[in-house]
């Protein structure tokens, strides 16, 4: 449930969406990247929006492919503690090519960041 609300408020582009009715509230201060997660270089992974539920985080990233060959990214290839992965498309086209970057949504049981500083550690 908390990974279809992600999907629909970005697609929707309402990044600051709230559901009272299963409490899910937009995060604050959200920047940075987790291009740490992906095993390959280039690609590059923008965190857009983020909500909790309770003690679940779920985050938005744009994902892009930055290189001049067509890459395949899976969720058993992600690196980090997350409880969930869901990418909309798994082919990302060469770079500036229609279909170079797609949605990936990541639930953790804390804030992104901190997953993200424990992979670079």
């Amino acid at each position: 449930e908390l990974t279809k609300f992600a999907i629909n408020a970005t697609a929707s582009k309402q990044n600051n969406l709230i559901n009272s009715t299963i409490n899910i509230k937009p995060v604050a201060n959200i920047k940075g990247s987790a291009s740490a997660i992906f095993p390959i270089h280039g690609i590059s992974a923008k965190v857009q929006a983020a909500w909790q539920q309770d003690n679940l985080f779920i985050s938005a990233f744009k994902l892009r492919n930055h290189t001049p060959i067509t890459q395949t990214v899976a969720n058993n290839t992600l690196r980090g503690d997350w409880l969930s992965a869901t990418l909309m498309q798994e082919q990302l086209n060469p770079f500036a090519e229609e279909g170079d970057s797609t949605w990936l949504y990541l639930v953790s049981d804390k804030p992104f960041q901190q997953v993200v500083e424990e992979i670079e550690r």
